[in-house]
Parts: C-alpha cells; structure tokens; sequence
C-alpha cells in the first residue's frame, strides 16, 4: 500500500520531465472544446503515457520473475520424476529379482 502511495508523485515527476506536460490538469471552462482544446489533449497524452510506464515496467519485471521461477521449478520438477522413476525402476527389478514373499522387504531397504 505505501508503494502505490509513491506511485502519484512518479506518474507526475514522468508526465512533467520526459513527456512534457505543463500547468494544470484542468479542462478548459467548456469541457475542453474551446481553442485550448489541442493543449488539453497534450497534457492528456503526457500523463497517459506516464502511466503507461509506471504500469508497464513493474508488469514486465514481474512477468521475467515469474516466468523465470516457473522455468526452474520446471526443471526441479523433472529432475525430481526422473530420480523417483529411476529408484521405482531399482526397487521393481529388486521386487522381481527376490522373488514371491520378499519384495516388501526389499523395497523398503532401496527406498
């Protein structure tokens, strides 16, 4: 919460340094459809586009992060199945191998 809380004064400080927004968000005294009317679709440009990038660059940071996670935990996962299938693979030729009545036994010794 108290990062949103920082996130209007950003939104400004980019609407006002990198895309040029001047004076005040204010429409023109008729609704914006007087000769102001140009200004007033530049400063309404100015801060969409501000918020834009305050939206866009933490959704991208988060997306490469999750992705990045789900990819590793991708290949734990397999790893992981592919040790199990091989133990399985050992404890079922030892079941076989000891014959009838012993293979509990055993699969508990290689587990």
């Amino acid at each position: 919460m108290a990062l949103a809380a920082c996130a209007s004064p950003l939104v400004g400080f980019l609407a006002e340094k990198v895309f040029g927004f001047k004076g005040a968000a204010a429409a023109g005294e008729r609704g914006g459809t007087g000769p102001d009317q140009g200004e007033d679709l530049t400063k309404a440009k100015a801060l969409g586009n501000a918020l834009l990038v305050c939206l866009v660059v933490p959704w991208t940071i988060c997306l490469i992060v999750y992705t990045g996670q789900s990819c590793s935990a991708c290949t734990v996962t397999h790893q992981l199945i592919a040790q199990c299938s091989q133990t399985w693979h050992k404890c079922f030729i030892a079941a076989i191998s000891s014959g009838p009545g012993n293979g509990v036994r055993v699969l508990s010794a290689v587990s």
